[in-house]
């Protein structure tokens, strides 16, 4: 995929299209988040405008109608959009770029709103993996504080888990 430009393509379709269907934003998003998994192909990624596709995919939600395949898809894709802004979040123009297009609100939202990221603990998972991987980079504490999360980069991470998580369960 890197060598025939394959990214340039799945982008400027997400981008240019109206409204792409959901099964083709999660296709897109399981490509982008396994290139941005290697670092040969994550050079390539932080080379394309990236970030307003990561932005789009991350405010992924359901149509009205509530199928359970389409729900499935959803989360899918906002949670593999995260694993992407986590593993090129080590890039500044990329935290940049997300704090910037209102990502971070996003992904405050998605924790702390279970039925914005339809009730997926796998989303959480990710998301809270991303702002964690953002704060890395720059100091986000007083904006999370400002958009009502501070505990999203509690030290243990565990709890911060725990605390949004739909499910509460003891690990053992």
């Amino acid at each position: 995929m890197s060598q025939m430009e394959t990214v340039a393509v799945l982008l400027a379709y997400l981008s240019h299209n109206v409204q792409p269907n959901i099964y083709i934003q999660d296709q897109v998003a399981t490509v982008l988040a396994n290139m941005a998994a290697r670092p040969d192909t994550r050079d390539l990624l932080l080379h394309c405008e990236l970030v307003h596709v990561l932005l789009y995919l991350l405010a992924a939600s359901p149509d009205s109608a509530r199928e359970l395949a389409m729900m499935a898809a959803t989360q899918r894709v906002q949670q593999k959009a995260a694993i992407a802004i986590a593993r090129l979040s080590g890039e500044p123009s990329v935290v940049s770029g997300i704090l910037s297009g209102s990502g971070l609100e996003r992904l405050v939202e998605l924790s702390v709103c279970k039925k914005a990221r339809l009730e997926s603990d796998s989303t959480l998972v990710a998301v809270i993996t991303a702002v964690r991987r953002i704060s890395s980079q720059q100091d986000i504490s007083p904006l999370l504080a400002s958009l009502g999360a501070p505990e999203l980069l509690n030290p243990c991470l565990i709890n911060s888990f725990q605390l949004f998580a739909t499910k509460h369960e003891s690990f053992v």
